[in-house]
């Protein structure tokens, strides 16, 4: 290490024109091609559905990882980010959110619609009680 810092001083002292420090330049990413778009159609999709079980996995291991202080997360997202396509355009990253988040939802309200439990309920709207009553029937419902 110090070798390294006399090496870079010596170079600076050997170019005065030279800054001691630059920054790091990223290379522009070039436009998507019209292939890009189209492999987006199939990669978007996987990569959207592969995020949505990573996070349902990560979420799972979340209380093993606290209790017994493993890196299972670490091992997760290692696998994950090794094999989960990524979107290569705009376009291709809305549609990977989409997919990642609307397709629980889709489930869980289909899920949801299909509860049976709740079909003969019997709902108290709290608009006619008065404020008392109100606080009761809230109480009621907290159990």
């Amino acid at each position: 290490m110090a070798d390294d810092l006399d090496l870079q001083l010596d170079l600076a002292l050997s170019q005065p024109d030279r800054p001691l420090f630059q920054k790091e330049t990223q290379p522009v990413p070039s436009e998507a091609s019209f292939g890009d778009y189209i492999l987006d159609i199939v990669r978007a999709p996987v990569g959207g559905l592969s995020d949505a079980v990573q996070g349902l996995l990560t979420l799972g291991a979340l209380p093993i990882d606290y209790v017994f202080d493993s890196n299972l997360t670490k091992n997760i997202d290692n696998f994950f980010n090794k094999w989960t396509p990524d979107a290569k355009t705009g376009v291709g990253e809305v549609v990977q959110t989409l997919v990642q988040f609307g397709l629980p939802l889709g489930v869980a309200s289909k899920v949801g619609q299909g509860m049976k439990i709740l079909k003969g309920a019997q709902f108290t709207k709290l608009e006619g009680l008065s404020g008392a009553a109100k606080g009761a029937e809230l109480a009621r419902r907290a159990g």
